[in-house]
């Protein structure tokens, strides 16, 4: 069976990024023949398959004006060419606009179209998402809402069936586009067993933290609805109680993320080695961090699914965060606290209350490695997967 993965592009870590890599090398070694089409490929940060066929069309990326100027000639023929040199069983677009690229091509070069809705095209469909976009990306956003939003809706209808990453964005999925999804979450790769916490190798990376020191841990800083101002916020809070607390942020931060850490940094009088910025986050250290800290913060706002809350849980660290696709991983007051939108002084008083609490810091960490454990299975996400191309390919 032949499957196309589909994509913006892959040039840096991101939530979709990690499950087209997951997704494909496990299907190749299923079996299946297995491509990905995508403007542009980072490879020195993924580790793909060999086996897996990579196109890459090129041209400009989303950010670039030049993207949209000249979206169904210029970038939609790029990929309607690259898509149309081949047969596919399954083409699985993952975002848009490549979800309405896709449905403009001629059906005697696929089977079926399986549209894996991450969320719908926030910008367009989520304007508060949108309101709190930098001012210049905010109105340029909006000009190209009034201009590519029926597209977004065509590429939905346009596909065979849509899965989706949770209920949480199933239900948006019925109110935007009125069609029905299957819900398939993504869960990661067991990363906890891959690298366990006492290999010798692990001891110069655990020197580089502070012995006896609380830490709480956060990643994926990599947009502007990921609730950096309250973040910032609830940790200032958190901090006038819990004096020797420290944050590691990893991975990539966006410009305006960093501004805001920093310009809060100063606002607040937050000391400088109360924060750690660690950069990027290889998969072994990711393990690693997350062992490390007591919590996880997750200040995501309507994320649609969230790696890291599993991801953490599967390393026994508890969640903290704001309700959306979160909701459907943590268990409330077991795992974890899912916490209203923007409720600042709740976050904040359940994070010091559970600090203050070594016995239920060991609870929760256990509660969350046996919730992960029956609940997270890559390979039930892999097998179900697998499950709906054979069904569909009958």
């Amino acid at each position: 069976m032949k499957v196309t993965f589909v994509t913006t592009h892959m040039n840096k870590v991101s939530g979709v990024a990690v499950v087209i890599q997951n997704l494909a090398n496990s299907l190749i070694d299923r079996g299946f023949e297995v491509r990905i089409v995508a403007q542009t490929i980072n490879k020195k940060i993924w580790n793909l398959n060999k086996k897996i066929i990579i196109n890459e069309v090129g041209g400009p990326l989303p950010i670039s004006p030049f993207y949209w100027m000249n979206l169904n000639k210029g970038i939609g023929n790029r990929y309607l060419n690259c898509l149309s040199s081949f047969y596919s069983d399954f083409i699985v677009p993952q975002l848009f606009p490549t979800h309405y690229f896709c449905g403009k091509l001629n059906k005697k070069f696929y089977g079926k179209i399986i549209y894996y809705c991450h969320e719908p095209y926030r910008f367009f469909h989520d304007d508060e998402y949108l309101d709190k976009a930098p001012s210049f990306q905010k109105y340029i956003m909006k000009i190209l809402k009034i201009l590519y939003n029926k597209f977004d809706i065509e590429g939905a209808h346009s596909a065979n069936e849509i899965l989706c990453n949770s209920e949480f964005i199933k239900k948006k999925i019925r109110k935007i586009y009125n069609l029905d999804s299957h819900v398939v979450y993504p869960f990661p790769k067991d990363y906890d067993k891959k690298f366990a916490s006492d290999k010798e190798e692990d001891f110069e990376f655990r020197k580089k933290l502070v012995r006896n020191k609380p830490y709480v841990f956060t990643i994926g800083l990599s947009s502007h609805s990921k609730g950096v101002s309250e973040m910032m916020k609830i940790f200032y809070h958190v901090l006038l109680k819990k004096t020797k607390l420290k944050l590691i942020i990893g991975g990539n931060i966006s410009n305006k993320n960093f501004k805001i850490i920093k310009k809060e940094k100063k606002r607040r009088r937050i000391p400088d080695n109360s924060i750690i910025l660690y950069g990027y986050v290889n998969d072994r250290e990711l393990a690693l961090l997350y062992q490390e800290s007591i919590l996880t913060f997750y200040t995501a706002i309507d994320e649609s699914f969230g790696l890291i809350p599993v991801e953490s849980m599967k390393n026994g660290t508890p969640v903290i965060a704001f309700e959306g696709g979160p909701s459907e991983t943590i268990v409330n007051n077991k795992t974890g606290y899912i916490i209203e939108k923007n409720d600042i002084t709740d976050f904040v008083n359940k994070t010091i209350s559970f600090l203050n609490n070594i016995q239920l810091q060991r609870i929760f960490s256990d509660n969350a490695k046996i919730h992960s454990e029956k609940n997270f299975s890559y390979s039930s996400f892999l097998n179900r997967f697998i499950h709906f191309l054979t069904f569909n390919s009958l």
